[in-house]
């Protein structure tokens, strides 16, 4: 199964902690999704996607393939009940669309700041609480 990542697993390092996975075995590809802005959750570190009808810029994140049952409990563990998964085309850089799994926000627990979300400007100020916590999460599970 495909799943399209645009908030903290496009960092290997989340997704080797919350899979299980040695960071070498992990393999992240580019992709994009339309009709999306990235942007922060109120409260929390981590993004949101906004479902828009506006003419806006594609939302990068990453392509992660999986047949292991294990790493998709997994994932919805690590997501929890702040999201809930739902097949959309995403784009590969070349364009091709193709089927994969996003995590949308579950909007009864979640609510967007007006910030941009960035995976370089998550990265640049690398929050310890989601490294730390992700830590926690696997050790416990």
């Amino acid at each position: 199964m495909k799943l399209f990542f645009f908030g903290t697993l496009m960092d290997p390092h989340v997704v080797s902690m919350v899979t299980g996975l040695s960071p070498n075995e992990i393999v992240l590809k580019p992709a994009f999704i339309r009709n999306f802005l990235c942007k922060y959750a109120k409260g929390a570190s981590f993004p949101v996607l906004v479902p828009t009808n506006e003419d806006v810029p594609l939302v990068e994140g990453r392509l992660f393939e999986t047949d292991s049952e294990e790493i998709l409990a997994r994932l919805d563990r690590y997501e929890g009940n702040l999201y809930y998964p739902e097949m959309l085309t995403v784009l590969l850089p070349t364009g091709e669309p193709v089927k994969a799994r996003v995590y949308l926000a579950n909007w009864d627990r979640l609510s967007a700041t007006d910030e941009d979300w960035t995976y370089e400007k998550w990265k640049h100020r690398r929050d310890t609480v989601v490294i730390v916590g992700t830590y926690t999460y696997t050790s416990a599970a």
